[in-house]
């Protein structure tokens, strides 16, 4: 009976050891797991999964449902050189997941790199088109779906390659002129 007041207090350590052990991971989630910074496994089956404790191996949280942005308007130039002011939505989903966290690492982050490569996407190919295929009293002659259809095209394969996200929708949001 000489360690017998101890044990209330060596059930609830090894209740924290095991809370500490354990994570569950939804249906929409994937996790990253590292191991003093450096990932070394990736989880996207839901359920319960375990780990090593505390500070050893630590657990990153991504959604890999659809998200969606709004680009800040940008002043671009159209192929006739008359200026435009462009704003556009973005509907983008995480692809890679290890590359996504290595190279963005966070939601707010992904915005920003992903918005800024769409602008200068955006400024590439408003200059294949004049003023006449973007605002027009002609619908057969607006042309806004091509420009949207090849925005995706020329944004996919680098947002891939270099942060792990497929952009699924680049949308025209607003335009105006100065």
């Amino acid at each position: 009976m000489k360690y017998g007041r101890f044990w209330p207090l060596a059930v609830l350590f090894s209740a924290v050891l095991i809370y500490g052990c354990c994570y569950f991971v939804k249906d929409y989630e994937v996790v990253i797991v590292t191991q003093f910074g450096k990932p070394v496994r990736t989880v996207d089956a839901a359920g319960l999964h375990f780990k090593l404790p505390g500070i050893i191996e630590k657990i990153n949280r991504f959604d890999k449902r659809i998200d969606v942005f709004e680009t800040p308007a940008s002043q671009l130039l159209l192929g006739d050189k008359r200026p435009i002011i462009v704003s556009c939505f973005v509907a983008w989903t995480i692809d890679t997941p290890l590359t996504y966290f290595q190279s963005v690492g966070d939601v707010d982050n992904a915005i920003h790199k992903i918005s800024d490569m769409v602008t200068s996407r955006l400024s590439i190919v408003l200059g294949d088109y004049t003023d006449e295929d973007i605002i027009n009293t002609k619908a057969e002659a607006v042309r806004l779906s091509e420009i949207e259809s090849r925005m995706v095209e020329l944004t996919n394969p680098r947002a891939r390659q270099r942060y792990g996200v497929t952009i699924l929708k680049v949308g025209i949001q607003r335009l105006a002129y100065p």
